[in-house]
């Protein structure tokens, strides 16, 4: 993941269903764990101070801040 974004659509048909389905992230269902970097949380699921959470993203329309962001699929 580089800080220009995610391709949710790409990960969906590599195998990984739920992350297709996620469009806006007021579920969380697309979380994904963070293995290196840093996430720029634009989620709903996220408030205060879990916004500081590096250790996981919600990549449907969050962002690496970063320059690369390495996840677990």
């Amino acid at each position: 993941m580089s800080t220009g974004g995610f391709r949710v659509g790409r990960v969906g048909r590599a195998g990984t269903p739920r992350l297709a389905r996620a469009a806006k992230c007021f579920c969380g269902s697309c979380e994904l764990r963070v293995l290196d970097g840093t996430p720029d949380h634009r989620d709903t699921v996220l408030s205060g101070d879990g916004r500081d959470r590096r250790e996981v993203i919600y990549p449907c329309v969050s962002r690496a801040r970063s320059p690369i962001l390495t996840v677990d699929l």
